[in-house]
């Protein structure tokens, strides 16, 4: 490092700017993950709703919704998104 340093110096502006956009950068990813992880907890209450009314062996409907998401009021399914 020490060899480089007056090069390191001479650039230090553009150093700094690059550590801003880099720390932006992480802000942008680790606010994503945030959303992410907040989306995987609702899908995942949704999901154990269904299961505790579900008849369904897993292997059939595993691609579809379970007949007892249908059994659910559209009350309910509008405001999955502020209830949980």
């Amino acid at each position: 490092m020490q060899a480089n340093w007056p090069k390191v110096q001479a650039n230090w502006p553009k150093v700094q700017a690059h550590r801003r956009k880099v720390q932006a950068h992480r802000w942008k990813v680790q606010a994503h993950r945030w959303k992410v992880q907040a989306h995987r907890r609702k899908v995942q209450a949704l999901r154990l709703k269904l299961q505790a009314t579900s008849q369904n062996s897993n292997r059939t409907s595993r691609n579809r919704l379970p007949q007892s998401f249908h059994n659910i009021p559209y009350s309910e399914k509008r405001n999955l998104n502020t209830k949980l």
